[in-house]
């Protein structure tokens, strides 16, 4: 599991070993996602492609709602503490998940 950013990867010192991390994120069967911002969207196609509606959607998941006022119990409501992911399983399939 690797549980960093693309730009992450980028602080590395040796270029060797900035492609050594691309190519784990390249070659691994599930890639999750959650919130990112913008900035990191291009370095994420670089290992993974996604469409402009998926990168709309993480960047969208990066920034919180303000404070929701509804009841606990209303069916709309998110819990605290709760984030959306994305996966992609190999190269064909997508799905989100909460």
């Amino acid at each position: 599991m690797i549980s960093h950013t693309m730009a992450d990867l980028e602080a590395l010192a040796d270029e060797h070993d900035r492609k050594k991390a691309r190519g784990f994120v390249e070659r691994a069967g599930l890639v999750m996602l959650g919130g990112l911002p913008e900035a990191e969207m291009g370095l994420i196609n670089q290992a993974v492609r996604l469409s402009a509606a998926e990168e709309n959607m993480l960047v969208n998941w990066s920034t919180p709602p303000s404070w929701d006022p509804r009841p606990a119990a209303s069916p709309n409501r998110r819990a605290a503490g709760s984030s959306w992911s994305r996966s992609a399983a190999g190269r064909a399939s997508r799905y989100a998940s909460r």
